[in-house]
């Protein structure tokens, strides 16, 4: 049938009276041609200009759309639970950044009630959701711990009070980075157990991805000559840094007009309104992200911006043993020194004022526990850390 119909065809577009020449078709379009989406994979690296000033949500998204030409879906019934309508205002002046990095701006500068606007990329689809909507689901499954928590700060074998203590530590660990990370870790139906050396977590499939990690990162703590996974400064944030600290203005100032230096993309995160409406009594802080953008935000705000990192102290124990002059302390009391010299030079945030935490607390926190040091902390933190425990290793 297909062989008789491109016959016909064939025939139809001889011009009739003539010797079997063919007649171009002309053919007119009766739609605009549209701009197919691109790969979104590839879109989301490509380097985008971005400004809207004041613009409604959902004529936000339309203006990303265009700019990023990719598909985007938005759950608007998960953001309206999250207090965010088509109508929230958005205001965006953003650089030559990846489009990625544009849509992780757009969900900081969103304000919400609970839990965090966020989104997703599959089937060459970008999805703005929540937090919430996308761990509806909890799924159980069992870890093992057994490796990190057998560690003991002298190298013997550790006492099943030990391994007790260090699991209990564990698992409030990784409680803590889920919440931080807006995990319902303590919603109905869900758990958070450590015992007998294994840790069994009934959570969405979200938040197991972060169990994995907080278990990985004890496992394989950060060694001395490391930086923690991922804390590496970026080409980008090392310019921004860099432009930051050659501008020389007030967190306030710069906080009044984001759009001041046309090199440097800076956004000011939900609650910078209100605290700079306070004038000098105002609370402010920042941090660079690893695309480069300055997030101006409240103190409080910033503060809860913090990573975990686990820093193996052993390699620094044994050099402080060998050099020691006076007789040795002991790898316990060792350890302790270590963790108040690092206390004493390393600031959780830029207010010097603000002190290290308790663990289930504060969110900048450093808790010692048989040679390993587990540390919340913004990133920045985390790199002065790692310079500390090297100058204490000298």
């Amino acid at each position: 049938m297909r062989m008789m119909t491109a016959a016909m065809l064939a025939v139809a577009m001889l011009a009739p009276g003539s010797a079997g020449g063919l007649v171009s078709a002309q053919v007119t379009p009766t739609t605009t041609p549209r701009v197919l989406p691109k790969n979104v994979d590839k879109a989301i690296e490509e380097d985008i200009s971005f400004d809207v000033a004041g613009k409604r949500l959902e004529e936000t998204v339309q203006a990303f759309r265009d700019a990023s030409q990719t598909n985007i879906a938005v759950n608007w019934a998960a953001l309206a639970l999250a207090g965010i309508t088509r109508d929230t205002p958005v205001t965006l002046h953003l650089k030559k950044l990846p489009c990625e990095q544009v849509l992780r701006c757009l969900m900081e500068v969103l304000p919400t009630d609970k839990t965090r606007p966020n989104f997703t990329v599959g089937d060459n689809a970008i999805e703005i959701t929540t937090t919430a909507a996308m761990g509806k689901l909890a799924v159980p499954k069992l870890y093992s711990i057994a490796r990190a928590s057998s560690t003991t700060v002298d190298g013997v074998k550790p006492t099943p009070e030990q391994i007790a203590t260090t699991s209990d530590l564990i698992q409030k660990t990784i409680h803590k980075l889920l919440l931080n990370v807006h995990e319902e870790a303590d919603a109905p139906g869900r758990n958070l157990i450590a015992r007998d050396q294994y840790l069994a977590a009934t959570q969405s499939k979200r938040a197991q991805i972060y169990v994995q990690q907080a278990i990985s990162a004890f496992d394989t703590p950060t060694k001395l000559h490391q930086v923690p996974r991922g804390m590496v400064a970026s080409v980008r944030e090392k310019k921004a840094a860099e432009r930051l600290n050659a501008m020389k203005v007030t967190l306030s100032n710069l906080a009044a007009n984001p759009a001041m230096d046309p090199e440097l993309n800076v956004i000011l995160l939900p609650g910078a309104a209100a605290e700079i409406a306070k004038g000098p009594a105002a609370k402010l802080d920042f941090l660079i992200t690893d695309g480069g953008v300055v997030e101006v935000g409240s103190a409080d705000e910033i503060a809860g911006r913090v990573t975990l990192a686990v820093y193996d102290l052993h390699d620094v124990i044994r050099r402080m043993t060998l050099k020691a002059k006076k007789p040795a302390l002991s790898p316990a009391e060792l350890a302790d020194s270590i963790v108040a010299a690092v206390k004493e030079k390393v600031h959780p945030y830029h207010d010097a004022d603000i002190a290290w935490g308790d663990l289930e607390k504060s969110f900048g926190s450093m808790t010692l526990c048989e040679g390993l040091l587990i540390v919340f902390a913004p990133v920045s933190a985390h790199r002065a850390i790692a310079a500390r425990l090297e100058e204490l290793a000298r």
